[in-house]
């Protein structure tokens, strides 16, 4: 539910614009030990599949003037053991969060309620007269997302009378679809619409389009088993 503005404006700032096929490398130096991982794990925000040992992600702005270049390595257990972008590696902490999360980030209740979300099974927020229902599966998927102003269910803009936003959250295969927030004037409308194509064998996308009301990027994936 998380107005992606600021997201955008950061990303200006912290990226470089280098080419698109500069480096195709996958290993380069580890400065960095490693010892902190993220709380929740990059292999999971990456919603990869497999035995995937490392990802480069290109990220093509709809401008087509800059492109920001992920690259994670993985080691036993899916553990990180290289993290960073444009040729800068970054090391990881708790907090640390791939670019390809940002889009996702309020899809899955493991993700958004990751110290709460195994011992529980549903949660209802309060904000003035808003009330958000989310409830959940054993891995996190969301089975259930309502809001409501006072007691009339809320429609997003795009899908104009419907409030069942679970309908529109995964897409065939799975993958988050959809994410919403409310805007500047407070109307629940899509925050990002995430389109997955070039399936590997694995079932992993190679091809992901992200679309947003603040601009839109193409994440060009390779992945390594």
């Amino acid at each position: 539910m998380r107005n992606s503005a600021s997201f955008f404006l950061s990303l200006a700032i912290i990226c470089l614009a280098v080419s698109c096929d500069k480096d195709d490398r996958f290993g380069s130096g580890h400065d960095y030990l490693y010892l902190n991982q993220p709380s929740i794990s990059l292999y999971d925000q990456m919603l990869l599949k497999g035995e995937v040992t490392a990802v480069r992600d290109s990220v093509v702005f709809d401008n087509g003037t800059s492109t920001y270049v992920e690259r994670i390595e993985f080691g036993d257990y899916h553990l990180v053991k290289y993290f960073g972008a444009n040729d800068v590696e970054f090391g990881t902490d708790s907090d640390s969060r791939c670019f390809a999360f940002q889009s996702i980030s309020s899809s899955f209740a493991c993700f958004e309620y990751p110290n709460k979300w195994q011992s529980t099974e549903s949660i209802i927020e309060t904000n003035g007269n808003k009330r958000i229902e989310r409830a959940w599966d054993r891995f996190g998927k969301y089975t259930r997302m309502r809001i409501y102003d006072g007691e009339t269910p809320v429609c997003a803009k795009e899908f104009a009378g419907e409030s069942e936003l679970e309908k529109y959250l995964y897409d065939a295969n799975g993958f988050p679809k959809y994410t919403f927030t409310f805007d500047q004037d407070g109307i629940l409308t899509v925050c990002t619409e995430n389109i997955y194509e070039e399936l590997d064998s694995s079932g992993n996308a190679c091809k992901i389009r992200v679309k947003t009301p603040n601009g839109s990027y193409t994440i060009h994936r390779k992945i390594k088993y």
